[in-house]
């Protein structure tokens, strides 16, 4: 079976730079609804366990944002982006938190 990676063109985006070990992946406009979940979640971080957490808005519908931590905490992560031949807009986006994806794009 194919994979649909196979027809993307990887294309290094830029970097994050994380000083907490975690970040954040959601629409900008929403953090501020977000921020008292993100304090939690650090702190349940800081005491040791390493986890993610998908966070609904206050009304409850899901989608306000996602929270990880990272492989091995603090650092700067490429962001790769994957594109199909003729977009300018890609079809993923990933955080790169363990370099593997250091051998197909080009820096």
């Amino acid at each position: 079976m194919k994979n649909k990676l196979d027809n993307l063109t990887p294309k290094l985006l830029g970097e994050i730079g994380v000083d907490t070990g975690m970040v954040w992946i959601g629409d900008p406009c929403n953090i501020g609804d977000a921020q008292e979940l993100l304090h939690k979640f650090w702190s349940d971080k800081v005491s040791g366990s390493k986890m993610y957490k998908s966070f609904n808005y206050k009304h409850g519908s899901e989608g306000l944002g996602v929270c990880t931590t990272t492989k091995d905490g603090d650092g700067t992560f490429n962001v790769i982006g994957f594109f199909e031949h003729d977009s300018d807009t890609p079809s993923c986006v990933i955080i790169d938190f363990d370099e593997i994806f250091n051998d197909i794009i080009d820096k």
